[in-house]
């Protein structure tokens, strides 16, 4: 009969799981200041800036802290927002100027192995025997 009545007073298993949360205990602090944190990281204020009006308000963290906080929380929005693709209509044009500087390397690589065809140097086979050098370069 105990074990019913404990049992009652506690949670479901299945609903202790549903409503678990692993987020650490500071940031789960500091989640009601979260649009305050991000609206000071858009006027470029400083994570030990953050930390210290933060701690002013009875929250006592790291700038380390503030950085995780606004690295897991903040960080997607942001970068969202740099990585911007250019219009529809320029596209055609960056795979048209990309085709070109292709095919302008592919006859530059070309003229430079023809060049080096003609041209003894170092990067053609050195030929089999003792190396001798040419007495005009001594």
């Amino acid at each position: 009969m105990e074990s019913e009545s404990h049992n009652s007073a506690k949670k479901p298993f299945h609903q202790a799981a549903r409503e678990y949360d692993n987020t650490p205990k500071l940031f789960r602090r500091l989640l009601p200041f979260k649009d305050g944190i991000a609206e000071l990281r858009q006027k470029r204020a400083s994570f030990a800036t953050i930390a210290e009006l933060l701690t002013d308000e009875g929250i006592a963290v790291s700038r380390k802290t503030v950085t995780r906080f606004c690295r897991k929380f903040l960080a997607p929005e942001s970068r969202a927002r740099r990585e911007k693709r250019p219009p529809e209509s320029i596209r055609p044009l960056q795979r048209a100027v990309r085709a070109a500087t292709a095919s302008e390397n592919q006859t530059v690589s070309a003229q430079l192995e023809e060049r080096r065809a003609r041209v003894i140097g170092p990067w053609s086979p050195r030929k089999r025997g003792p190396r001798i050098a040419d007495a005009k370069n001594l």
